[in-house]
Protein backbone atom coordinates (compact mmCIF):
# COMPACT_ATOMS: atom_id res chain seq x y z
CA UNK A 1 0.00 0.00 0.00
CA UNK A 2 2.88 2.39 0.70
CA UNK A 3 4.00 1.91 -2.89
CA UNK A 4 0.54 2.92 -4.09
CA UNK A 5 0.54 6.05 -1.95
CA UNK A 6 3.92 7.21 -3.22
CA UNK A 7 3.38 6.28 -6.87
CA UNK A 8 -0.20 7.48 -7.37
CA UNK A 9 -1.88 9.50 -4.63
CA UNK A 10 1.13 11.65 -3.85
CA UNK A 11 2.26 12.27 -7.38
CA UNK A 12 -1.23 13.29 -8.46
CA UNK A 13 -1.65 15.78 -5.62
CA UNK A 14 1.83 17.27 -5.42
CA UNK A 15 5.10 16.80 -7.28
CA UNK A 16 7.44 14.70 -5.15
CA UNK A 17 11.15 15.18 -5.86
CA UNK A 18 12.49 13.07 -3.00
CA UNK A 19 11.44 10.66 -0.26
CA UNK A 20 12.85 10.70 3.27
CA UNK A 21 12.45 7.56 5.38
CA UNK A 22 12.64 7.04 9.12
CA UNK A 23 14.61 3.90 10.02
CA UNK A 24 13.38 2.10 13.17
CA UNK A 25 9.82 0.89 12.74
CA UNK A 26 9.76 2.06 9.11
CA UNK A 27 12.59 0.42 7.16
CA UNK A 28 13.36 -2.11 9.88
CA UNK A 29 11.42 -3.77 12.67
CA UNK A 30 12.45 -1.82 15.74
CA UNK A 31 14.06 -4.00 18.41
CA UNK A 32 15.01 -1.15 20.74
CA UNK A 33 13.56 -1.53 24.24
CA UNK A 34 12.87 2.10 25.10
CA UNK A 35 11.56 1.27 28.58
CA UNK A 36 14.84 -0.47 29.36
CA UNK A 37 16.73 2.42 27.79
CA UNK A 38 15.01 4.89 30.13
CA UNK A 39 15.68 2.66 33.13
CA UNK A 40 19.40 2.28 32.40
CA UNK A 41 19.74 5.99 31.61
CA UNK A 42 18.08 6.93 34.88
CA UNK A 43 15.16 8.63 33.17
CA UNK A 44 11.53 8.66 34.20
CA UNK A 45 8.95 6.58 32.30
CA UNK A 46 7.21 9.90 31.67
CA UNK A 47 10.21 11.15 29.67
CA UNK A 48 8.69 10.35 26.28
CA UNK A 49 11.43 12.10 24.30
CA UNK A 50 14.64 10.49 25.51
CA UNK A 51 17.04 12.71 23.56
CA UNK A 52 15.39 15.87 24.88
CA UNK A 53 15.42 14.51 28.43
CA UNK A 54 19.15 13.81 28.15
CA UNK A 55 19.84 17.46 27.34
CA UNK A 56 18.46 18.46 30.75
CA UNK A 57 21.02 16.38 32.65
CA UNK A 58 24.23 17.77 34.09
CA UNK A 59 27.35 16.92 32.03
CA UNK A 60 28.49 13.97 34.16
CA UNK A 61 25.04 12.40 34.31
CA UNK A 62 24.55 12.97 30.60
CA UNK A 63 27.73 11.05 29.72
CA UNK A 64 26.60 8.08 31.81
CA UNK A 65 23.08 8.20 30.39
CA UNK A 66 24.33 8.38 26.80
CA UNK A 67 26.51 5.36 27.48
CA UNK A 68 23.41 3.46 28.63
CA UNK A 69 21.47 4.55 25.54
CA UNK A 70 24.34 3.39 23.34
CA UNK A 71 24.41 -0.01 25.05
CA UNK A 72 20.71 -0.64 24.44
CA UNK A 73 21.04 0.43 20.80
CA UNK A 74 24.01 -1.90 20.30
CA UNK A 75 22.04 -4.81 21.75
CA UNK A 76 19.25 -4.12 19.25
CA UNK A 77 21.60 -4.44 16.25
CA UNK A 78 21.59 -8.24 16.47
CA UNK A 79 17.78 -8.22 16.19
CA UNK A 80 17.53 -5.81 13.26
CA UNK A 81 15.22 -7.13 10.53
CA UNK A 82 14.43 -5.42 7.24
CA UNK A 83 10.72 -4.83 6.71
CA UNK A 84 8.97 -6.55 3.83
CA UNK A 85 8.76 -4.52 0.64
CA UNK A 86 11.47 -2.00 1.54
CA UNK A 87 13.93 -3.11 -1.13
CA UNK A 88 11.22 -3.23 -3.80
CA UNK A 89 9.90 0.28 -3.18
CA UNK A 90 13.41 1.73 -2.92
CA UNK A 91 14.36 0.01 -6.17
CA UNK A 92 11.35 1.60 -7.86
CA UNK A 93 12.33 5.03 -6.54
CA UNK A 94 15.83 4.47 -7.94
CA UNK A 95 14.38 3.39 -11.29
CA UNK A 96 12.36 6.61 -11.49
CA UNK A 97 15.36 8.71 -10.46
CA UNK A 98 13.69 9.86 -7.24
CA UNK A 99 16.31 10.38 -4.50
CA UNK A 100 15.81 8.78 -1.10
CA UNK A 101 17.24 9.78 2.25
CA UNK A 102 17.28 8.32 5.73
CA UNK A 103 16.52 10.41 8.81
CA UNK A 104 16.80 8.76 12.22
CA UNK A 105 17.32 9.69 15.87
CA UNK A 106 19.40 6.52 16.20
CA UNK A 107 23.22 6.33 16.26
CA UNK A 108 25.57 6.16 13.28
CA UNK A 109 26.59 2.57 14.10
CA UNK A 110 22.98 1.49 13.61
CA UNK A 111 22.78 3.27 10.26
CA UNK A 112 26.05 1.69 9.12
CA UNK A 113 24.90 -1.76 10.28
CA UNK A 114 21.65 -1.32 8.36
CA UNK A 115 23.43 -0.39 5.14
CA UNK A 116 26.03 -3.17 5.39
CA UNK A 117 23.98 -6.08 6.73
CA UNK A 118 20.35 -5.41 5.80
CA UNK A 119 20.07 -3.21 2.71
CA UNK A 120 21.41 -4.55 -0.60
CA UNK A 121 20.78 -1.43 -2.69
CA UNK A 122 23.01 1.67 -2.81
CA UNK A 123 22.93 3.49 0.55
CA UNK A 124 20.44 6.21 1.34
CA UNK A 125 21.85 9.69 0.75
CA UNK A 126 22.02 11.58 2.87
CA UNK A 127 21.65 9.35 5.93
CA UNK A 128 21.28 11.70 8.89
CA UNK A 129 21.42 10.54 12.49
CA UNK A 130 21.87 12.28 15.82
CA UNK A 131 25.66 12.21 15.42
CA UNK A 132 25.82 13.66 11.91
CA UNK A 133 23.36 16.56 12.18
CA UNK A 134 22.97 18.98 15.11
CA UNK A 135 19.16 18.88 15.23
CA UNK A 136 16.84 15.89 15.27
CA UNK A 137 13.16 15.17 14.67
CA UNK A 138 10.65 16.66 15.37
CA UNK A 139 12.70 19.68 14.27
CA UNK A 140 12.10 20.41 10.57
CA UNK A 141 15.72 21.47 10.05
CA UNK A 142 17.04 18.03 8.98
CA UNK A 143 14.40 17.89 6.25
CA UNK A 144 15.22 21.40 5.11
CA UNK A 145 18.89 20.40 5.01
CA UNK A 146 18.10 17.36 2.86
CA UNK A 147 15.98 19.46 0.51
CA UNK A 148 18.84 21.95 0.14
CA UNK A 149 21.29 19.13 -0.67
CA UNK A 150 18.96 17.91 -3.38
CA UNK A 151 18.26 21.40 -4.70
CA UNK A 152 14.50 21.18 -4.11
CA UNK A 153 11.99 22.81 -1.80
CA UNK A 154 11.03 20.98 1.40
CA UNK A 155 7.42 21.04 0.17
CA UNK A 156 8.55 18.69 -2.62
CA UNK A 157 9.61 15.99 -0.14
CA UNK A 158 7.64 13.09 1.30
CA UNK A 159 8.45 12.16 4.91
CA UNK A 160 7.63 8.53 5.69
CA UNK A 161 7.71 7.21 9.24
CA UNK A 162 5.89 5.42 12.04
CA UNK A 163 5.97 8.15 14.70
CA UNK A 164 3.30 10.87 14.74
CA UNK A 165 5.29 12.77 17.37
CA UNK A 166 8.62 12.75 15.52
CA UNK A 167 8.24 11.90 11.83
CA UNK A 168 4.89 13.49 11.09
CA UNK A 169 5.52 16.63 13.13
CA UNK A 170 8.93 17.14 11.50
CA UNK A 171 7.43 16.68 8.05
CA UNK A 172 4.46 18.95 8.69
CA UNK A 173 6.68 21.68 10.14
CA UNK A 174 8.89 21.50 7.05
CA UNK A 175 5.88 21.67 4.74
CA UNK A 176 6.52 18.19 3.33
CA UNK A 177 3.98 15.53 2.45
CA UNK A 178 3.69 13.23 5.47
CA UNK A 179 2.98 9.50 5.38
CA UNK A 180 2.39 7.67 8.66
CA UNK A 181 2.99 3.92 8.80
CA UNK A 182 0.69 2.49 11.44
CA UNK A 183 0.75 -0.97 12.97
CA UNK A 184 -2.74 -2.38 12.30
CA UNK A 185 -2.58 -4.18 15.67
CA UNK A 186 -2.16 -0.89 17.52
CA UNK A 187 -5.33 0.79 18.75
CA UNK A 188 -6.06 3.92 16.75
CA UNK A 189 -6.39 7.19 18.65
CA UNK A 190 -7.13 10.68 17.34
CA UNK A 191 -3.99 12.73 16.71
CA UNK A 192 -3.22 16.33 17.53
CA UNK A 193 -3.41 18.57 14.44
CA UNK A 194 0.39 18.83 14.15
CA UNK A 195 0.67 15.03 14.39
CA UNK A 196 -1.91 14.39 11.67
CA UNK A 197 -0.38 13.03 8.43
CA UNK A 198 -1.58 13.63 4.91
CA UNK A 199 -1.71 9.86 4.40
CA UNK A 200 -1.88 6.87 6.71
CA UNK A 201 -0.71 3.43 5.59
CA UNK A 202 -2.33 0.60 7.52
CA UNK A 203 -5.75 -0.24 8.90
CA UNK A 204 -6.64 3.31 9.86
CA UNK A 205 -9.32 5.88 9.08
CA UNK A 206 -9.20 7.59 5.71
CA UNK A 207 -6.49 10.26 5.35
CA UNK A 208 -7.43 13.84 6.04
CA UNK A 209 -8.11 16.00 2.99
CA UNK A 210 -5.20 18.05 1.72
CA UNK A 211 -4.85 21.54 3.20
Amino acid sequence: MLKTVLKTSLTRRRIIHGVVFDMDGTLITSAIDFSEMRRRAGLSPSDADILTALQRLDPKAKVAAMRAVHEVELEALTKMVLKEGVVEICQELDNFGIPRALLTRNMKESVDHFHVHQFRLPPFYPALCRETFPEHKPSPEPLRHIAALWGVDAAELAMVGDSPRDDVVAGNRAGAVTVLLRDPDTEWRPLDPEQTPHFTVGAAPSPNPWP
